[in-house]
């Protein structure tokens, strides 16, 4: 009886700087702190915006104080707060309009501040760009056209050299490896940057843009680090 998870199907867990410990059920998400003189945790509440819904995943952002939710299938939701208090957390759910309006999330993978790894149970994975405060952006989903082994993806891990790993169900383990892009500065200006043809043959490169051609020949335009 004296047990704080007792009844609980318990999620997911995320331990934060000031104590607090959330956690995330199969009845929303819970907040508890460590009392040191009992040697226990105490329940001190429940976020209500996120009552009787199915906490699979709970991760840190880059951004202060903000975490991001995953639903069993309601989708994604931020979280800004502190404290022991749900009254002081304000919650948003995000990602409509983008593919996860009822998306099921078991796995949130921040690959750096502005790349995040989503995945939706009998989907796919996507992989969406930040913006610079942190709004979902430009997307790309994958799914067993484009690689993975099927839909269904428990985890996403990623190693030390940036090679992606999938875990899926009864399908073994999917690695996405040695996906790199290279930027050019074709104009060397603040105009337009937009490339709308491209021609190339042996060392020879044009590419066209907005009233304006561009002509490289065996050097290639600098590159955009």
């Amino acid at each position: 009886m004296n047990n704080p998870f007792a009844g609980k199907s318990l999620n997911c867990f995320e331990p934060a700087v000031d104590g607090t410990l959330l956690v995330g059920t199969n009845d929303g998400l819970s907040i508890y702190r460590f009392d040191s003189e009992l040697e226990t945790y105490i329940h001190t509440g429940d976020l209500p915006d996120l009552e009787y819904l199915v906490v699979q995943k709970i991760v840190q952002t880059a951004v202060e104080d903000e975490l991001w939710a995953g639903t069993e299938d309601e989708g994604l939701f931020r979280i800004r707060g502190t404290g022991y208090d749900p009254g002081q957390y304000e919650v948003e759910k995000i990602g409509v309009g983008e593919g996860l309006d009822y998306a099921r999330i078991s796995s949130i993978v921040f690959n750096g501040p502005r790349r995040v790894w989503i995945t939706d149970d009998g989907v796919g994975i996507y992989r969406f760009e930040l913006d610079e405060n942190g709004k979902l952006g430009n997307s790309v989903l994958f799914n067993v056209e484009n690689g993975i082994p099927n839909e269904y993806i428990n985890d996403v891990f990623i190693d030390e050299e940036g090679n992606q790993w999938f875990s899926s169900q009864g399908n073994g383990i999917a690695v996405l490896r040695d996906q790199a892009f290279t930027f050019f500065d074709l104009w060397g200006d603040d105009q337009a940057k937009e490339v709308s043809a491209i021609y190339s043959s042996g060392d020879d490169h044009w590419f066209g843009g907005s009233s304006r051609i561009a002509h490289y020949s065996g050097e290639a335009p600098e590159k955009i680090e």
